[in-house]
């Protein structure tokens, strides 16, 4: 790892043990990067932002061998003292060599907020940044899951004969979709799960005292506050109760997290913020914690709840995780309460009017709802701590109408700690010809309700008949 500090008449001071190489007045020339060594493979600069042309920084970048996305870079304005600047520089660091690489479909060219005059009469000054892509080895949308598609507040995303389709055109790069999907299938390369957990992780660990931690939108105004430090997500309007939560299980005294109007972003997605925030806090009172550690007031010198969680705390299914390790370290067992906007939930079947048809648990993404046929029928499952809330058995059961299924979003820590439970069971008659199962019973009780007397003879071959032999 390299790491590049602007030299110049700024007054802030460089980091205490970090070893840097400094090049005076680079903010102004990026060329001065050519003096970077020829051995260095990862780099991190530290540049006065508000004085950087990051187009011209990223086409200088280019020409060194280095991928755009993947240099650090730290923005040295508001910082006063080493200390500060080398737990800002440990977590971009530690980001930067979590960076995995990105492929072409996820390189998106967006106006250059900062442009010098040099760009501004040569041509029109582009920056590139990350742009999400779907992995299909990890997608479900083959079994019909919509979830990003729902949840695109652009629609830049779409559904097609069980593929995902992106349009990047349309796209914004508000990241909503990253926190959406249930199995981790979309991935930005320069918001991911890993390096914002290593980065959150190197700054608590450099950090001298418990840090805050706030969340700001990729494009957010530099705005500083003293004891908290900077971990840049797409929007913050992405975040979740869980993402919000999360530096409370890694050692972080408080958290905190910009507002797209707070911060200058031009996404407008500060009401999910807002609502992740409520829902954060009654997370917090429900567990007995103090619920100014979220988007609040902390009193100073507020200790870490304890234990820092295992590494993947922000994986798939981070709401549910995230709740149990915050429960673990206080020592609550027994605690519920309803929420409004977290990714978890308990689903409820009503067996008079649910069919049995088992289309709800071969869609759900995380295989909360499960089946199994049985000798005499079939029967259904369903594990609450596997439930991400996606609603997407809700929008597939064809008596949703009728009430057949609902989701309740709320954490239930017994009900978790209780496991998978069955939620519905019900008999199949079998076939007079091959003796397989037909279907289940309340399923061809309602198609006989539906058709009728006058339809005598199609039910009798649909009820005493299998499909296969149907068609002999």
């Amino acid at each position: 790892m390299t790491y590049v500090l602007c030299c110049s008449d700024h007054s802030n001071p460089a980091p205490l043990s970090a070893t840097a190489t400094t090049i005076t007045g680079l903010c102004a020339d990026p060329t001065l990067l050519s003096t970077v060594p020829d051995d260095a493979d990862r780099l991190v600069l530290g540049l006065h932002l508000a004085d950087a042309d990051l187009s011209r920084f990223q086409a200088s970048m280019r020409k060194l061998g280095f991928d755009p996305l993947g240099v650090g870079i730290v923005d040295l304005t508001h910082f006063t003292t080493p200390a500060a600047v080398e737990i800002v520089l440990a977590g971009v660091i530690a980001r930067t060599e979590a960076f995995a690489g990105a492929t072409p479909e996820q390189i998106k060219l967006e106006p250059a907020g900062r442009i010098s005059r040099r760009s501004l009469l040569s041509a029109l000054a582009l920056l590139s940044i990350g742009a999400p892509a779907i992995d299909h080895d990890l997608c479900v949308a083959r079994d019909g899951c919509r979830a990003c598609v729902v949840a695109c507040p652009v629609d830049a995303l779409s559904w097609r004969g069980g593929v995902v389709e992106y349009d990047k055109t349309v796209c914004v790069t508000c990241g909503i979709c990253i926190t959406t999907c249930p199995t981790g299938a979309v991935v930005n390369p320069t918001i991911t799960r890993e390096g914002i957990e290593a980065q959150i992780r190197a700054i608590i660990e450099t950090a001298a005292v418990p840090p805050g931690i706030r969340f700001v939108c990729r494009t957010a105004e530099p705005r500083n506050r003293p004891g908290f430090f900077d971990v840049g997500v797409a929007c913050t309007g992405m975040l979740t109760p869980g993402w919000l939560l999360a530096p409370l299980t890694l050692g972080a005294a408080s958290v905190d997290a910009l507002s797209c109007d707070q911060g200058g972003c031009r996404l407008e997605n500060e009401g999910q913020l807002a609502t992740a925030v409520t829902d954060a806090r009654t997370v917090l009172t429900t567990l007995g914690i103090e619920k100014e550690r979220i988007a609040g007031d902390p009193r100073p010198g507020l200790l870490p709840l304890g234990a820092v969680a295992s590494p993947g705390i922000l994986a798939p299914g981070a709401d549910t995780r995230v709740i149990r390790e915050l429960a673990r370290l206080v020592g609550v067992t027994d605690a519920k309460a309803d929420l409004r906007s977290a990714q978890l939930g308990t689903i409820r079947i009503d067996p008079t009017t649910c069919t049995a048809c088992r289309m709800c648990a071969h869609l759900c993404p995380t295989d909360a709802l499960s089946s199994a046929s049985l000798l005499d029928g079939i029967v259904i499952d369903f594990d609450p701590g596997a439930c991400v809330g996606c609603s997407q058995c809700l929008t597939i059961c064809p008596e949703i109408e009728r009430g057949a299924i609902s989701l309740e979003i709320r954490f239930d820590l017994q009900d978790w700690e209780n496991g998978r439970r069955e939620v519905r069971r019900d008999t199949a008659p079998r076939c007079e010809r091959c003796g397989k199962p037909i279907a289940p019973s309340a399923m061809l009780d309602r198609i006989t309700a539906m058709l009728g007397p006058e339809h005598a003879k199609t039910l009798e071959l649909l009820t005493t008949l299998c499909l296969d032999c149907r068609g002999r």
